[in-house]
Parts: structure tokens; sequence; C-alpha cells
């Protein structure tokens, strides 16, 4: 999980209060209060990464780039770079009538 045992990553942290900001942005909402296991909100989308398309309105191009922001693994993890390309490219943010 996010800060357990690791040694800090300011990009990485950057990257993931982006994400977090753009939930904000888009939902008005905090997906979760903080990102360990005493937040049923976040273990809830540590055990399901489909958890903030479930709970929240948002597309799943907004869905899947988040889901690479909030990765519990450094290797998986977004860049900057392609972050950007990827929210640029974005059609809609937000879920559609359907």
């Amino acid at each position: 999980m996010h800060g357990e045992s690791a040694p800090f990553d300011a990009v990485r942290n950057d990257i993931w209060s982006l994400g977090i900001i753009l939930i904000n942005m888009l939902t008005g909402l905090m997906p979760w209060s903080v990102a360990s296991k005493e937040d049923g909100w976040f273990m809830a989308f540590a055990k399901d990464h489909r958890f903030l398309r479930y709970t929240l309105p948002i597309s799943k191009e907004t869905d899947d780039i988040l889901r690479r922001i909030f990765t519990e693994h450094q290797d998986d993890c977004i860049g900057l770079d392609e972050l950007r390309i990827l929210v640029e490219s974005v059609e809609h943010f937000w879920m559609d009538d359907a």
C-alpha cells in the first residue's frame, strides 16, 4: 500500500496527488480519507481496483488512468509525461447515460 515501508519518492507521490486532485475536480469527492489499511474505502479499492468506477461517475478512460496512478507497484506507476498525454486524449471524463 501507498507509503508502507517504501522510501519517499517525490515524483510518485506527486503523481498520486494528481490522481486525488483529478477525482476531486471531476466529482467533488475524495476517494478515501487516508491510503491505509485503516480506511475502509481505500481497502475496498485495494481489494478491487474497479472500485472507483463502481462508486464514482467516471468514464472507463478516466478509470484506466486512475488505476495506473493508484498502483501499489512502483514499476506499474504511470509517468508524468504519459499521464499528461493520456489526460489530454480523454474524450469523456464522466460516465455516459448508459
